[in-house]
This record gives structure tokens, sequence and C-alpha cells, in this order.
């Protein structure tokens, strides 16, 4: 049939042919190659397990300490910088995740309750609390806000360990319940509170404000802290919002008139303090 199809259109036919070849040819390549690109890189990206000995020196030292136990870790890279590292429970739930930022110091690390919901998040600096942290409750609601500081940490337990520290800085600027060994352990160590919460870290040195919320969401307490001890005005309240006890803390220990008072908002007792030392009270209503 082709032989009896003019000269002219034979020849743009083939034209035709090969220009659709060539088209094809380089279609098909360039489609290809970026298809295989982009499965690499997913592929680069996917999480690798890995045991903590494994991992690099940097971020071994930011797990080292974290009460936050996995039985399966999963590390990621990106652009060879940032690193992701995600703790896995014995029924694949999710425990902890840590983003580390390129400078291998600082990383951000948020821990979830078996149910899925955040427990607290916040930033380590060389292993340390920084900055502000939070935490919640199971349900989901807020439990605290506290503020950290990992290079003040860092400095004070460097000059503790100084031949001659009573010649340094932290003698004449921190009070002398932590210019010791035992005193700035003492201070810094974090303990489960009352309802069984334990923070992720084992040592922190809280420095800057501080609130804590009862589980309906009302403010609790509040205080400042510096170095590790409380600093200024102390407020507590009752769940149902009413105040319950106030009074004034000066590095770590209760000074001046402190009241308390009854869940209607009564005032029930006075009291005075110095030093700590309770010098005398007066109590009010029923509780006389």
């Amino acid at each position: 049939m082709l032989k009896h199809l003019p000269f002219t259109l034979l020849w743009m036919l083939c034209l035709g042919s090969m220009a659709m070849a060539q088209t094809l040819d380089a279609v098909v390549p360039e489609t290809g190659a970026k298809d295989m690109a982009e499965r690499y890189a997913a592929e680069a990206e996917l999480p690798v397990l890995a045991t903590a000995s494994t991992l690099p020196k940097t971020l071994q030292k930011q797990l080292a300490g974290l009460n936050r136990q996995a039985t399966t870790l999963r590390h990621t890279q990106s652009n060879g910088k940032m690193n992701v590292i995600a703790g896995y429970g014995a029924q694949g739930k999710l425990v902890f995740k840590m983003t580390t930022k390129s400078n291998g110091v600082e990383a951000d690390f948020t821990s979830y309750y078996p149910n899925g919901k955040r427990m607290d998040s916040g930033r380590l600096a060389y292993g340390k609390p920084d900055g502000l942290w939070k935490t919640w409750y199971a349900s989901g609601a807020l439990r605290s806000t506290t503020a950290y500081d990992a290079q003040k940490w860092q400095a004070v337990s460097q000059e503790l360990r100084r031949a001659n520290p009573k010649s340094s800085f932290h003698s004449h600027a921190l009070p002398s319940s932590l210019a010791s060994n035992a005193g700035f352990a003492r201070h810094t160590r974090t303990a489960p509170a009352a309802d069984g919460y334990l923070p992720p870290f084992t040592t922190a040195l809280a420095h800057g404000a501080a609130y804590n919320y009862h589980p309906n969401g009302e403010l609790s307490d509040s205080t400042t802290y510096s170095y590790g001890l409380r600093n200024g005005l102390w407020t507590e309240w009752y769940a149902n919002g009413q105040k319950k006890r106030q009074g004034t803390y000066l590095k770590g220990q209760k000074w001046g008139g402190w009241s308390s008072y009854s869940p209607n908002g009564e005032l029930a007792k006075l009291e005075e303090y110095k030093a700590d030392e309770l010098l005398h009270q007066k109590q009010y209503g029923r509780q006389k």
C-alpha cells in the first residue's frame, strides 16, 4: 500500500517518525533520571535502625542521661548536618523525637505518652534543658512551663571543679547553698512530680519564670528561679482558682510575711519568716 503513496507524503512520514523518536529519546531519559533521583533521595531519608553506641558522639551526649527508655532507635540524617533520632517502645509507639541543630550542640526534644499525646517538649544544649520547657498531662492539658539555662549550669559546674573556687565568680554571685558540689547537685537534680511524672532530664538549672497548672487548666503555682533557687514572689492557687498561699523567697529561703487562705478565699493564716525560720504565726477562722 505504501508504494502507491506519493513520494512527498512518504518523506513526510519518515521525517515525522524520526522526530518522534528523537522526542522520545530526549523525554524518556530525563523522566527516568528524575524518577530515579527522587527514589534515591527518598531512600536516603528513610530512618535507619541504630543503637546509641553507633551514633555520632555529639548525639550520644545529647541522649546520655535522658529518662526516656526506647527499645528501638531510628536515625535520619539530612544534608549531613541535621539529625533526627526517634525512640520507639516495645509496642512500636513513639516515645521521643530529638532533632539536632547543625552545630551538634543544640537539639529540640519532645516525648510522648502511650496515647500519642505530648508529654514534654523543649530545647537541649550540651545535653541539658535550655530555654522554655513545657509539660502536659496525659489528657493533653498543659502541666507546666519552666525556663532553664544550660550555659549557666555548665559555667557553675566548671567553676566548682576549679582548684581554688573561692576566687571564682560563683562564690560572690551565688548563694552559699550553691557554692559547693553537694549544694549545686541538690538544687539541680530533678525529681518525680507528686503524680509520678518524671522529667526527661536528670539534672537541670531552672533560671527564670515557672508556672504549674492543675489538670483542669487552672494555675497551680508560679514563681521565679535564680540559679535553681526560688527567688521572688511565690503564689499557689486551689483548683477552683482561689488563692491558697503567697509569700517571698530570697535565694531559696522564705523571708517576710506569708499568707494562707481557705478554698473559699478567706484568710486562714499569717506567718513571718527569716531565712526559712518561722518567727511567729497567727491563724484565723476555723483553723484557730
